[in-house]
């Protein structure tokens, strides 16, 4: 588990994304294409991220994106979530129901 992180500038899909992220703040972080899948995310912030055709098939907690990009984000199979908040994101195309 990764608690308390300033997490700035990483491209995951060329680094080992952790299980459990909590209490992070993610900033201009590229999680675009990827499957999203064994990774819970609580009380974390995603500031200027790129969550372009990510496919969010985990939980998320108390989770704020600001001005993120996720265009085609998918959420259909997310497991669980509660207070998602997203403040100026760009979410054309994202889908939400099954």
């Amino acid at each position: 588990m990764i608690i308390g992180e300033k997490i700035k500038n990483i491209d995951f899909n060329k680094t080992q994304i952790g299980e459990e992220y909590e209490d992070c703040i993610f900033s201009n972080c590229d999680f675009s294409g990827m499957v999203l899948n064994n990774t819970n995310f609580e009380d974390c912030i995603f500031n200027s991220c790129n969550l372009s055709l990510t496919k969010i098939e985990t939980s998320l907690g108390c989770v704020h994106f600001k001005e993120c990009k996720m265009t085609g984000t998918n959420f259909t199979k997310l497991k669980s979530f509660s207070s998602l908040s997203f403040e100026k994101c760009n979410l054309e195309y994202a889908t939400f129901m099954r």
